[in-house]
């Protein structure tokens, strides 16, 4: 509730009873206000399902553990390092959940 509605209920000499109109743009607010947060809700929860689904994107059946250390050894024979490529995966992993919390 906002800080005004409180305050006026604090001084309730202020605001008669029976004023219906106060109450009911109260109401009104409050409604806004609900299909706001009901609105916001559905889109934190569509974006939560599409982390979700790319979190199962990669099983182990499909993709299993490979083994670090040779592929530590022959990305070295080629000049790269482990941590440059997984520094990369995650870098695309962070970019994409970005991109799904920013609607892209």
């Amino acid at each position: 509730m906002d800080e005004k509605f409180i305050s006026d209920l604090k001084q309730s000499p202020a605001i008669p009873m029976g004023d219906a109109a106060y109450w009911r743009a109260k109401c009104e607010e409050l409604v806004a206000e609900n299909e706001r947060l009901n609105t916001e809700n559905e889109n934190i929860s569509e974006k939560f399902h599409q982390i979700t689904n790319w979190c199962k994107a990669y099983p182990l059946q499909v993709f299993p553990e490979p083994d670090m250390k040779k592929a530590h050894e022959l990305l070295k024979v080629g000049g790269i390092t482990i941590d440059s490529v997984s520094a990369y995966a995650m870098r695309h992993v962070l970019v994409g959940i970005q991109k799904i919390i920013d609607g892209e």
